[in-house]
């Protein structure tokens, strides 16, 4: 293969990359008007379900330092989803808009709100799991899971 035939190559890739990058924003964009966007105790006890379930089960499946890690992992993987997805596209949004001269809508803005307040939440969580490496008595517990979520609930 030719040098110019790998650089076409390459930027079909990139084009689908960047396609299921947009089909995945576009995806979460038309999920700004539901009932978890309006009511934030709702998602909070939705989500709190959900990673304690996940904190339980990570612990079963692995060790106390492999399922904090995945844990982490995972809250770090939300964070950054919220803000790749929701944040940074309904700022740019509220910019176009001003810029336009036109009133923003702020549905964006509001999601992006509870996003950015959803990971200041999870900031405790995600620093207390990348310093449990270095406490073996918060992995070494019995049920060292509720030591997760005990965490985690102290963050919010």
């Amino acid at each position: 293969m030719i040098p110019a035939q790998r650089g076409l190559v390459r930027a079909k890739q990139e084009d689908r990359e960047l396609d299921l990058r947009g089909a995945i924003a576009a995806k979460l964009r038309s999920t700004h008007n539901t009932y978890f966007t309006r009511d934030s105790r709702a998602l909070g006890a939705v989500l709190a379900v959900l990673l304690s379930t996940a904190a339980w089960g990570l612990c079963r499946l692995f060790s106390g330092r492999g399922a904090y890690m995945e844990f982490g992992a995972m809250l770090g993987t939300i964070m950054v989803a919220n803000v790749f997805f929701v944040i940074i596209p309904a700022q740019r949004a509220l910019v176009r808009a001003k810029e336009e001269d036109r009133e923003p809508d702020l549905r964006g803005a509001i999601a992006a709100k509870l996003r950015s307040t959803h990971n200041t939440y999870f900031t405790l969580p995600v620093l207390f799991v990348m310093i449990s490496p270095h406490y073996p008595i918060t992995y070494g517990a019995r049920e060292y899971w509720l030591v997760l979520i005990v965490i985690c609930a102290a963050g919010v």
